[in-house]
Order: C-alpha cells, then sequence, then structure tokens
C-alpha cells in the first residue's frame, strides 16, 4: 500500500487505512504557583494546586481524555516535571483516521478539594484548546514516540504514542523500521540509512514544522547526502518513497 505525501502539517489527510494506536501520558509539568511547596514568592499561603485536563481525539471522531488533580502535593513544584503513574488516554483499534490531536486545559485551584472544573476563585483558568495535532505520518510507525506538548507555556505533558497501520505489508514495515538518518542532530549535512539495495534509488522531500517544503530530490541512493545548510536549526521531517511506501524521520538542525 502506498502512502502519498503532504505538504501541510497541520491538516489531516486520508491516505492511511485502518489505524491502531495507544496515546499515553507519563509526566506533567505546570508553571503555576503550587503552594503546597512553598515556593517564595509565588505562594502567600492560598492552596493554588495545579490541575491539569487532556484530551486525545482522532480523524475518526473518538475521543478520550483524564484530569490531574494535586491536592496537597508538594513533589509539583513550579515549573518541575513530575512522574506519574502511567495513564492512557487514548486507545483505539481499527479505526480510519490520520492524525492524533491533543487538546489540553489547566487552571490553579483555590478550593479545599481539588476538582477537575474550575470554580468561582480559581486562579488563571486556561480553556480547552488543541495544543498540538500530529500527523501519523510524523510519527514512527510500531515505535514509541515520546513527544512533549504544553498550553500557552503554562501547563506541560510528556506523551508516548504508538500506532501501527493495519494493512502495511511486510516488506513495509521492514522498511520502517530500518529507517534512519544519521548524524542526528546534524549541522546539515546527513545521509540515510535503510534495508534496501545500496543501488536502489529512492526520493526525498523536506518539510519543515508548519509544512513547508524546503527540500525535494529525486533518483537518490543511500550514499548520497543530503545539504541543509543555510536552514535555520530546529526540527524537520524527512519523506522518503521507496517501494511505493513513504518513510518518515524527523531531524534536528543544531
Amino acid at each position: 500500500m502506498k502512502k502519498f505525501l503532504f505538504t501541510l502539517l497541520l491538516i489531516p489527510f486520508c491516505s492511511f487505512g485502518q489505524i491502531s494506536y495507544s496515546v499515553t501520558v507519563i509526566k506533567l509539568k505546570a508553571k503555576a504557583d503550587d503552594c503546597d511547596g512553598a515556593i517564595f514568592p509565588f505562594c502567600s499561603g492560598t492552596i493554588q494546586d495545579p490541575t491539569f485536563n487532556i484530551w486525545c481525539l482522532d480523524g475518526a471522531g473518538n475521543e478520550g481524555t483524564n484530569c490531574w488533580t494535586f491536592d496537597d502535593d508538594a513533589s509539583i513544584n513550579y515549573n518541575i516535571w513530575k512522574d506519574i503513574l502511567d495513564v492512557q488516554i487514548g486507545s483505539q483499534s481499527n479505526v480510519n483516521t490520520s492524525y492524533i490531536q491533543i487538546d489540553m486545559a489547566g487552571f490553579e485551584s483555590d478550593q479545599a478539594f481539588t476538582s477537575c472544573n474550575s470554580n468561582l476563585g480559581d486562579d488563571e483558568p486556561i480553556d480547552r484548546a488543541m495544543v498540538q495535532q500530529f500527523p501519523l505520518s510524523s510519527l514512527n510507525e510500531g515505535v514509541v514516540n515520546t513527544v512533549q506538548v504544553s498550553l500557552n507555556d503554562v501547563y506541560f505533558a510528556e506523551l508516548e504514542i504508538e500506532w501501527y497501520d493495519l494493512y502495511a505489508s511486510q516488506d513495509e514495515l521492514s522498511l520502517l523500521s530500518s529507517f534512519i538518518v544519521y548524524p542526528n542532530p546534524t549541522n546539515g549535512v546527513f545521509k540515510t540509512s535503510m534495508n534496501i539495495e545500496d543501488s536502489q534509488e529512492f526520493s526525498v522531500q523536506v518539510l519543515d514544522m508548519v509544512g513547508r517544503k524546503i527540500y525535494a530530490q529525486e533518483n537518490m541512493i543511500s550514499s548520497d547526502e543530503i545539504n541543509l545548510s543555510g536552514n535555520e536549526p530546529g526540527k524537520y521531517f524527512i519523506y522518503l518513497e521507496v517501494n511505493g511506501a513513504i518513510l518518515v524521520e524527523s531531524i534536528t538542525l543544531k
């Protein structure tokens, strides 16, 4: 099955078939004035426990969610990551989607008994908003992808996303598992490696984080270098087409 490229990362596309996926929250962090931790000068005796709401959505309309409250928990201090008991907020099998979306909301509770919903007197409530949409083509298939998302640079979450195309051939899965780019991070010049013959040709496109194509080359072989020198430092996505399959890997320019 051929998976086609798309050119705008935030717009879903329809080339994927039936997908299985899971999304798990593993860490949380808040730039919020948690006064159980007594962080001076943010605290003035009020409770102010950070509360997180996180949702997972897909293109088929499925939605999962969970809420985290930290009443009297001194371990979730201001701007410090907290390892939590892993919570799976999304798990679907045989669903038709091309992306996974994460929404978040948060507030600082001033109530004696923290709930998942903001009440009168709670500080800095931030309503539910989409924080990131992950096209499946930007995530490696068949492995755990660790990602971080944030809401207004105040509430942060670290998640693990794993997905499988149920109709991918064994040859495609072999290619996906063997595809790497190196060195990574890079100063701009790098090569690719995958489970194909050295002389076999493939095509490459490179997109930036907002979906702009910054590089394209046909008829490449594995010994060829890709040169992104002159581009801004940051994260980019490498789309490689070989044997009718699209392989995707991210690379970081220093």
